[in-house]
Parts: C-alpha cells; structure tokens; sequence
C-alpha cells in the first residue's frame, strides 16, 4: 500500500490545488486551473490511489475556453487537444457533472465550431455523465455582421453536435458577453433552446422569453433574476406551474407577486414540485429616498406551494405575508425586522416540523421608528422549542449578549449542525458551555470577548499582529496571509503564556468529536486575542480543520499540535519531578 492511499481525500484535494496553484505549466498564469493544466499534468510515476483522487477532484467542473482562438477548424482542434479529451473520457467520465463550453457567436454561425468538434477523436465525441451544460455565447471586437437565415443551417449543426456530445443534459444555462443577452441573439437562443431542455437564460430579452414559453411543454427551472422582465416570467411561471422546480424572479411589486400566487379567476396556483423559490430587489422598483428610508412593501402573498423546501424572500423590509402550504418548507433565507416579526410569529412560518436550516439577517429600518427588535424576541420566532433546525445563521447590526441566546439554545442544541452568530459576544466559559449542550455541532461562528483567563499575561504581542520579532521575515507578495503568519510565529508564545490550558484540559477533554468549522471573530480584530481562543479550542475539540480567525480563514491541524506539545511538556514536567 502506498503512503498516498492513507491519507484522507481533503487532504490531497489541498495539495493539488497547491501544485496547481504554485507550479503551473510554462506559459500559463500562476493561478490558472484551467483545462490544459488538467490535460497535460500527467502525473508520471505517481500510484493510482493519487491519479484517482487528483482527477476526480479537478474533474468535477470542466471547462473548454474557445475565446482566445482563431476563426479555423485546426486552431480549435489543437486547444480542444486530444490528450485532454482522452484523459475526460477514460478518468473523468463519470465524474464530470457540469460542462462549460466558451464559444464566439461567429464561431457558432459560420460552422467552425462544428468543425473542431468533428475533428476531435470518436472515443471523446461523446460524455454521457453530463448533466449541466453551461453554454456562453460571446462577441468579438472584430465581429462582422452574419445573416442568421444563411446560418441556420450552421446553428443547427451547432444544436445537433452538442446534443450528440452531451446526450444527457437535464439542465442548459446560457449567458452572452453582457449581463444580458443582445438582442440580435435572441433568434440565435431560440433556435438552440428549441432543441435542448431546461434552458437557465437568466439575461434574456423580453421576447426571448415569449418565444421559449411556445417551445416547452415542462419547464423546470426558470431564472428571472437579473432580465427584470416580469411580464414574460410570470406567464411563464403560471403556464408550467406543474414542472418547475426552481424559480426565480427580480421584483418588489405585490401585484406581480399575485399574478405568480393566483390565477384571475382568484383561484390559487399549485406549484407541486417547486423546490426553491426566489425573489431578488427590482432595482427601480425598490426606491431610497435621500434620508436612505426604505420604501416598504407590505402584503406580499406567498404562493400557494406544495413541495417548497428553499424560500429567499430578500428584497422585502415589510410585512411580508406567507399564504398556502408550506408545510415541507426546509430551508428559509429572509430579512427579519420589527415590522414582521410578528406576522411570523402569528403565521407560524417559523415553527414548521421540516424547517432544517434558516439564514437570518436583521434589518436596519432608517424610518421614524429607528431601533432593532429585542434580541430575545428574534430568537424566540427562530429558534422555537419543538423546532427541528440543524442550521441556524443570524447576521445581527448590534452585539448580542450570550445570555439572550443561552435559554433558547439549550433547548434545541441537541439538533444543531451549524450555528453561526457573528455578533454573538462570548466568553472563553460560554464557549465552552455552548459547546457542551450541542452534541452534533459541526459549525460554530461568534465573537470572543476578552477575560483575565483569555488575556494571559504576556501582553507584548496583542497589537503586533505578525509583524514582531517573532515573525521569520516580513511579508512578501505570495506569503501566506497575515493572520496564518500570525498564528504560525506565535504558537509557542501564546501556548506557553496560557497557565489555564492544562486545567481545561484535564477538565473537558474532549470537549467536541464533532466541531470541525471554527468561526471566531473580535472587536477590532484583535488576532492575539482570537488566536489563544483558536489554541485553547483546538486542544479541546481535536477534530477542528478549519479555523477562521476574524474573517480570515485558513486550514490546519491545531489540535493533533497542540496534543503533541501538551504531552511532551508534561513528560518534562514529569521528569523534573
């Protein structure tokens, strides 16, 4: 067995992304990770437990950039090389679940596109493990004008060969070289979605939209959110109300919203397998006035949904108002304010038994009545006792005081996965107490709050922030960041000026099997301070990989460290004795 087939899959998904990044192939950017960096990393001599590994990480998003080539057949031909395709075909076939196809609109319409294609090898004509094709249809500077009824021919080619090539494909998402489609595609677009299914054309025109809404008889995922066309979408939305599965939409009207939830007979539309439902600000449509007062919407319906799981309300600072089923509702992102809170709390949209994950942020109303709601009250809608809730995000304006969140916490902590409160203010005791009533905790986020226990004595180093006599040399560009420079020169320093590591140790070892995300940020990121609570957690919560210190995330294994020296300082104590 090779020394290679021990170590764990994160670890060497790091060090190809590291060879990657640090030792790419002559005449590449330093920081490219594209696909020829993948075709011609051939990983001579290396056991096959690596090339496995490595190809099945680099191989789960693919992409072909055709922008750089030259107007031919051959020159696409040579940068689709056939050494990358035959290493998709034999190591990555079953891997590769999102393609992305780069191609100019001339390329396209004069029919050398279709021509690189066919002169590629039969054995990599075709990738039957694609469901994603993200196709984006670029314009060039020198581009002239191309009659698309003398092209049709070639776009139909075009359709056919990437139909051939990806027989599988369940979903096809189109962009152009704007935010939004240029008009002069539109036929172009139509003519391609006509002949592949389940089109994500968020940019498209207005009339693009009418003219997909004649081609599919079951459309599952539609993406209004940056056309701002809502006519088109809502019809659209209303017709395959039955199919969809993802729908999204750019708007702050309540009339439009109606128009989704309601058919004009006034009877409510049944969207039965709709999964995620979406709604982003209007841009116009959403108004700030010079004193940055927010102009409310109040009254929005909620659609009459039966498979909902995923709700983004974001746009709305009103009373947003849930009407329907939503009884397999599973994951909820909205803003919570004064205005609605109450409106949750009385709907009970808050309370459903499936409701796993809630993404919360408060908002700041700049109207006459200034002020956040009580901190006791937010929670109490989001965190209920007979709540099922493995994941729970809150981004508050003010700090939260940990005694606020503690009663609510300890009653559902035995479910929690994930808890991240930002402005959440805890002591290096609350953390510890916190994490000993959350048994399956994987994720914790909140902001440490400094006490003599946490201070140590050593003060020198609490404003250095790396740059001390401590640090080996001072930064250089393609250093490590600053807080990992940080953490690194001064483990030995903070480890031994900390008298209350043993004691804890010897008291709630181990604290956590589970915890494994640590978030801890500071007033003033303070890294002295956030780095001894990332020491003292690490040495009681073993398993930690990923720590996070103020904002700044890096990946290390403190804990197996810190064992190690905590053992051979007792041992010298020992011997001393």
């Amino acid at each position: 067995m090779s020394y290679a087939q021990t170590l764990p899959f994160i670890i060497l998904e790091r060090i190809v992304d590291y060879v990657l990044e640090f030792y790419p192939l002559p005449g590449l950017a330093s920081s490219s990770k594209c696909d020829l960096c993948i075709a011609e990393w051939a990983l001579p001599g290396v056991c096959k437990h690596w090339r496995k590994v490595s190809l099945t990480h680099l191989y789960k998003s693919v992409s072909w950039n055709t922008i750089k080539n030259i107007r031919g057949g051959c020159k696409t031909s040579r940068f689709l090389s056939n050494k990358f395709m035959n290493a998709i075909r034999n190591e990555g076939a079953g891997v590769v679940k999102t393609f992305t196809v780069a191609c100019r609109r001339d390329m396209i319409l004069d029919g050398s596109y279709v021509k690189g294609l066919g002169m590629l090898p039969s054995t990599c004509k075709v990738l039957p493990g694609v469901s994603i094709l993200d196709l984006s249809i670029l314009s060039s500077s020198d581009e002239t004008d191309i009659d698309l009824d003398e092209s049709k021919d070639n776009i139909l080619s075009f359709c056919a060969a990437i139909r051939r090539m990806f027989p599988n494909v369940s979903k096809l998402k189109i962009t152009g070289s704007t935010r939004r489609i240029q008009p002069k595609d539109d036929e172009l677009l139509d003519t391609i979605t006509c002949r592949l299914v389940n089109p994500d054309i968020p940019a498209a025109s207005a009339e693009s939209y009418v003219k997909f809404s004649r081609s599919f008889s079951s459309l599952q995922y539609l993406n209004g959110s940056i056309s701002g066309h809502n006519s088109p979408v809502i019809e659209l939305a209303r017709r395959h109300a039955s199919s969809l599965e993802f729908l999204a939409i750019r708007t702050a009207i309540p009339e439009a919203i109606s128009r989704i939830c309601y058919r004009s007979s006034g009877e409510g539309l049944v969207y039965s397998r709709l999964k995620v439902f979406s709604i982003f600000p209007g841009g116009s449509e959403i108004h700030f006035d010079t004193k940055y007062k927010f102009q409310e919407v109040r009254h929005v319906p909620f659609p009459v949904l039966c498979t909902v799981n995923s709700i983004s309300p974001y746009p709305f600072a009103g009373d947003v108002v849930f009407r329907g089923n939503t009884k397999t509702l599973s994951k909820l992102t909205v803003l919570l304010t004064r205005h609605n809170l109450d409106m949750f709390l009385t709907n009970g949209v808050l309370r459903r038994e499936r409701l796993m994950a809630l993404d919360v942020a408060e908002y700041m109303y700049f109207g006459p009545a200034t002020g956040t709601m009580p901190i006791s009250d937010m929670l109490r809608a989001a965190l209920p006792a007979e709540s099922t809730m493995k994941m729970f995000k809150f981004d508050a304006v003010h700090p939260i005081r940990f005694e606020s969140v503690w009663p609510s916490l300890e009653t559902i902590g035995a479910r929690m996965e994930s808890l991240r409160i930002r402005s959440l203010a805890c002591t290096l005791e609350q953390v510890i107490s916190l994490v000993s009533v959350l048994p399956l905790i994987k994720t914790l986020e909140f902001e440490c709050v400094s006490t003599p226990s946490l201070m140590g004595t050593d003060r020198l180093h609490d404003g250095c922030e790396g740059a001390c006599r401590l640090a080996s040399h001072p930064a250089e560009p393609g250093d490590k960041p600053k807080h990992v420079r940080f953490m690194e020169t001064h483990l030995d320093c903070i480890c031994n000026d900390m008298a209350v590591a043993e004691v804890l140790y010897m008291q709630h070892y181990p604290l956590s099997l589970s915890l494994k995300n640590f978030y801890v940020g500071t007033r003033g990121s303070n890294l002295m301070l956030a780095s001894r609570m990332v020491v003292l957690m690490s040495l009681l919560c073993p398993r930690i990989g990923l720590y996070d210190l103020c904002g700044q995330p890096a990946y290390d294994s403190l804990g197996q460290r810190l064992e190690q020296s905590r053992l051979e300082s007792t041992r010298q104590r020992a011997s001393h004795a």
